[in-house]
């Protein structure tokens, strides 16, 4: 019997991704829309406004997207501090799955950062929004920064986690664990028991 299999969200778990995709809007609105990370309290960037009350629309969401799969922006983006050596500590107990639903065009790229920043050997998932816990099957673990993909995960039995962000607030009850930096959530998934 193999190892158990974790999906790891790929944008804003192992990569800071919101940090380029905030200067791509910044851009893309002429300055108009300046999000700071506190601003995101929503997984729709277009549903979040700046401090002076400025957002994009769902329309410019679409084209921002687009710029943000370019090549000079997905290969911009830093890998979180040491993600290498939490993620290599997972292989003795897991498949490592990376899974992301970022646009086509950003493929190329988003397997070139990932080769540059010497991920640890893993398979690679391209999945529509909301869709990773249809497609993908029989993972023990996931990680994410969508409380609704965690979500729907943990409605599988999977063990869901949220790398914490000001959008991913959990309220209530819920089946997700929410961790506050890579070291806490890597001892806690490293001290699961064994399937």
């Amino acid at each position: 019997m193999g190892k158990a299999r974790i999906c790891l969200d790929l944008d804003n778990v192992l990569a800071r991704t919101d940090e380029v995709m905030r200067s791509v809007i910044l851009a893309f609105t002429g300055g108009s829309v300046d999000l700071q990370y506190e601003d995101v309290v929503t997984f729709n960037y277009w549903e979040c406004k700046d401090r002076r009350g400025n957002q994009i629309s769902r329309m410019d969401w679409s084209a921002i997207h687009r710029v943000f799969s370019e090549e000079r922006h997905i290969l911009s983006i830093k890998p979180y501090e040491g993600i290498q050596d939490h993620l290599t500590a997972f292989r003795d107990k897991f498949d490592l799955h990376i899974v992301t639903s970022r646009l086509r065009s950003a493929r190329k790229p988003t397997v070139e950062w990932l080769d540059i920043n010497s991920f640890p050997e893993h398979s690679l998932h391209f999945v529509r929004h909301g869709e990773k816990h249809t497609v993908l099957a029989q993972f023990a673990v996931s990680v994410e920064d969508d409380l609704a993909q965690a979500e729907a995960f943990a409605a599988q039995g999977v063990q869901s986690y949220v790398l914490a962000h000001p959008w991913n607030e959990v309220n209530g009850e819920s089946l997700v664990r929410r961790m506050s930096d890579w070291a806490t959530l890597r001892e806690h998934v490293l001290n699961l028991p064994g399937e």
